[in-house]
């Protein structure tokens, strides 16, 4: 097993230790600060949570895409035990309604957000070259309607492993969002757009 950044890689390539290193971060300062959660301001409280445990759900999230839910759904517990910390939401009570009033993303669609992020940042020269070399803009060979859309060229993988690479989720994705957000000039712009987008297409259904 090979450990850099804190990332765990194991030569069958698979994120079990990850996402347990993850969750175990996350719920340790959870743990701490339930204990001086009394003693604090709704709003202290959220920034505290922000930066000392959603930030361990963030890391290296984008590696995590095309993950089985078993594994996804270990991170959504920490993240919605994070938002009855901040509210004293009842352990029982639904949780949707907690994260779209602290206006988070559940943890599938920040994935998302961070391939998108990166995706956009590539199609502008703001990423390394090596991740920006793995992007192909869709050229048709003849004048076609799709030709307008600002596509990318998504490979085809037979395995698992293959759909989880940057190179395939940041096509499939970058086609199937709203051209308004490709059309966006700055990367902040940008941003804004796709979480609202995101916030839209998750609590919306």
């Amino acid at each position: 097993m090979l450990k850099t950044l804190g990332l765990c890689l194991i030569n069958i390539m698979v994120m079990d230790r990850f996402v347990s290193l993850k969750c175990k971060s996350a719920s340790f300062m959870l743990h701490r600060l339930g204990k001086i959660r009394q003693f604090l301001d709704r709003d202290t409280a959220q920034k505290l949570v922000q930066a000392l445990v959603l930030c361990h759900l963030d890391y290296c999230n984008s590696l995590l895409y095309n993950m089985p839910e078993s594994q996804l759904g270990k991170l959504q517990l920490i993240q919605n035990s994070a938002a009855r910390l901040i509210t004293g939401t009842k352990k029982y009570s639904q949780i949707t309604p907690v994260l779209q009033q602290l206006h988070w993303l559940p943890v599938q669609s920040r994935i998302l957000y961070k391939i998108l992020l990166f995706t956009y940042q590539c199609l502008h020269n703001m990423a390394p070259s090596y991740l920006q070399e793995l992007l192909v803009k869709y050229r048709p060979a003849r004048n076609l309607r799709s030709s307008q859309r600002n596509l990318l060229e998504c490979p085809v993988f037979c395995t698992r492993y293959g759909q989880r690479s940057f190179s395939y989720g940041g096509p499939t994705l970058w086609n199937n969002i709203p051209l308004n957000l490709k059309d966006a000039n700055t990367v902040n712009h940008f941003k804004m757009l796709l979480k609202t987008f995101l916030f839209q297409e998750y609590y919306s259904t």
